[in-house]
């Protein structure tokens, strides 16, 4: 965030509320304080990624890039709080209101994140970016730092 401030570009880290029990609709009134335009770059982590699809798919708006970082976007019976967010289906229509969209995921994720990554390959055209043990991209898997993602925003 830091590095990117310091180029001039704007960054949200908004909190979204009840993170482990998340609301479409509280995580989206939220999400849409902040400006959102074609020159917009949006980044989701796990279950933020079937927020930022759900969300695009719904409201349409155009941004420059959507880059996924270890995609949660399907129901499971593991995590039922988080099946909401990912009710909307996902197709081929994202790719009109983005330049581009980047998938990165680890090979070494739940296997509930790699299903998502696996049914993606299949529903929309991306850019899939494959790490081998970066877990889910957490501090608790020993990740701490992410310069590959900073090469993506600036790209």
């Amino acid at each position: 965030k830091k590095i990117l401030e310091e180029k001039g570009i704007k960054v949200s880290g908004e909190l979204y509320p009840r993170d482990w029990n998340p609301s479409y609709k509280e995580w989206k009134e939220v999400f849409e304080k902040n400006p959102i335009s074609e020159e917009t770059i949006l980044i989701g982590h796990s279950a933020g990624c079937a927020f930022i699809l759900r969300w695009i798919s719904e409201t349409k708006r155009r941004v420059q890039k959507i880059i996924l970082v270890a995609p949660y976007i399907l129901k499971t019976k593991e995590f039922p709080l988080f099946n909401p967010l990912t009710d909307f289906k996902i197709g081929n229509e994202i790719e009109k209101y983005c330049n581009e969209i980047v998938t990165i995921y680890s090979k070494n994720d739940y296997y509930f994140i790699l299903q998502s990554v696996k049914f993606l390959r299949s529903a929309i055209e991306a850019r899939f970016i494959e790490y081998l043990k970066a877990g889910h991209f957490c501090t608790s898997n020993g990740f701490k730092e992410f310069p590959e993602l900073l090469d993506e925003i600036l790209r």
